[in-house]
Formats: C-alpha cells, structure tokens, sequence
C-alpha cells in the first residue's frame, strides 16, 4: 500500500501542510485568499484532496485524517480572526483622517457662508447672496466626490407624488401663513412683513412676470439647493447624520433661512423661519427629496405675488 506523501514539517496535527516554497513568504491575508484552492488539492503539485483521502480510507485511518483536518480547519479561521483584526485596524486608521478633514472642511464652509451673510448685510453682494452660496454649494460637493442627486435633487418616488405632495403642501404653506401665523406675529409685534420691494409688481405684468421667473429659479430652486439641500446636509453631517443631528441641522437652517429675510422685519424673519421649519420637515419626510420643498416653495410664493399683483396680499398697499 502507498505510504502518504510527506508534505513537510509542521508543530500541528494538519495533513494538508505545505513545503516552505509554497508559505515560506505568503503573508497572512494571501494565505486566506489561497484557502479555497487548499483544501481543494489545487495548489499541491499532482497531489488532490481526493488523493488524500482515498489514502487513508485505505489505510483506515480516518479517526487520524478528521482530526487533521480539524486542525487545518482551526489553522485557516485563526489567519481569519487576525487578518479581520488587521483589517478593522487599518480601517479605522485610514477613516479617521478623512473624517477630521471632513470636519476642517465643514467649518471653513461655514465660516464662508458667514462671511456671505456679511457681505450681504453691508449691502456688499450683487443681487443676492443665493447665487454665491450655490457655487459654494457646488464646490463643496465636487471636494468631497458628491453630487446634486446625493443631496436629494430627485424626484419622490415618481412624478404623480412629487406634484401633488409638492403643490398641497405649498397651498398649506400659504393658507398658514395668511390665516394663522402672519396675523399671530403681526399682532405680537405690531407690525407686517415689510414686503415694499415688492411694490412694483402690483398692477405691473412686466413685473409680475420678471417676479414669477427669480421665484421658481432663484428662490424656490436656489434656496431649497442652497438651504435644505447643502446647508442643512452640512449640520447634519458634522453631527454623524444621526436623528439628533438632524433635528439640530433642521432647526439651525431654518434660523438661517429666516434670518435672510431681514429686510422683512422681524415679523418677516420669524414668519419664513416657521416656513423653513416646514420645507425642512417636508425634506426628510419625502426621502430628503428636493424636489417636493422645491414644488411647495414654489407655489407658495407664486400665490403671494398673484396676491400683491391684484392688489390682495393683507397689509400691503
């Protein structure tokens, strides 16, 4: 009968050791990507698995071949545990890194935004500071390898959905803001919204349509890109986009948003606060899609300028 092939030395009971041509210089982790091909008998020079065991079968010495085997079977899920440990380790010290230049990143955005608002309040900024803070916006996504869609610039679920959610909760906006908040705050305050820049719309078509086009480009989709898609993702993120985070990051956008309004007044400022408070809600409840706040947004400011055209929007004359 064929005595079985020695194979090499080894301080373990496996049957399947290999000369040190073939592990002399394999580190741990080629030694698991080759384990598959192991106890198949592939990477044994004309010798099979098979081999082995019609060996011993006909040597019964299958008690002696098991536990063999078992010893290989400890052997190759050791190399396992400690290549996953090497693994994790190597991990974590390549994330951490990034995630502290994440960071460094996040507040030098911030203090960017910071220096817009400045800018703005000192009547420093062309126009308006949307414009500046969506091509900071588009900076800091094309850094950090993201793009528009990461942010939600997508629909919620289809089409259908998206208008009608987006159009209802534009109407509500609207109807909240006329029949509930604005009367609220104005007679806490004492005064309405300062909405005189907006004078020359009423009456006026060329007005009203010039008014019509910046609300569905640069205010509902500039600001719900530049608000509820970058900035409020930015909190978010700085807080390990966690539920708390989230709430934070709602709250914080919706101060900033409301705090643009300035030049409304501080019945305009709280009035847009509490809005943004519902864009950002409508943000996370449809998916953190934009698409909705930007359909509400939309319309709900299309509706005031229909108001002040006709000469219907409460307290401006």
């Amino acid at each position: 009968m064929r005595a079985l092939p020695r194979l090499g030395r080894s301080s373990s009971n496996c049957p399947l050791n290999f000369p040190q041509r073939h592990f002399g210089s394999v580190t741990q982790t080629s030694a698991v990507r080759l384990r598959t091909r192991i106890f198949l008998g592939t990477s044994l020079p004309n010798l099979s698995l098979l081999t082995i065991i019609g060996a011993n079968l006909q040597d019964g010495r299958i008690p002696a071949f098991a536990a063999g085997l078992s010893g290989c079977v400890d052997q190759v899920t050791s190399i396992d545990k400690n290549t996953e440990r090497m693994d994790e380790s190597d991990k974590t010290a390549q994330s951490s890194t990034p995630r502290q230049q994440s960071k460094i990143l996040g507040f030098s955005e911030f203090a960017l935004i910071a220096a817009v608002y400045v800018a703005d309040f000192y009547d420093h900024v062309f126009l308006n500071k949307v414009p500046y803070l969506f091509l900071l916006a588009w900076i800091s996504l094309r850094l950090r390898g993201l793009g528009w869609r990461d942010i939600g610039l997508r629909v919620y679920r289809n089409w259908g959905k998206t208008l009608a959610l987006g159009i209802a909760a534009g109407i509500g906006i609207e109807l909240l803001e006329l029949f509930c908040t604005q009367p609220l705050l104005a007679r806490v305050t004492g005064q309405m919204p300062d909405l005189s820049g907006f004078d020359r719309v009423a009456g006026n078509v060329k007005w009203l349509f010039v008014s019509l086009a910046f609300t569905w480009t640069l205010f509902a989709f500039g600001e719900e890109l530049v608000f509820r898609g970058y900035i409020m993702n930015r909190i978010a993120g700085l807080a390990g986009f966690t539920q708390n985070g989230w709430a934070i990051a709602l709250v914080l956008t919706s101060a900033l948003f409301g705090f643009s309004h300035l030049h409304q007044g501080i019945t305009g400022v709280s009035e847009n606060f509490i809005d943004g408070l519902i864009l950002g809600v409508l943000y996370l409840g449809s998916s953190r899609s934009l698409a909705v706040p930007i359909l509400a947004h939309g319309v709900t400011d299309t509706v005031d300028f229909l108001l002040i055209f006709f000469h219907r929007y409460p307290g401006l004359h």
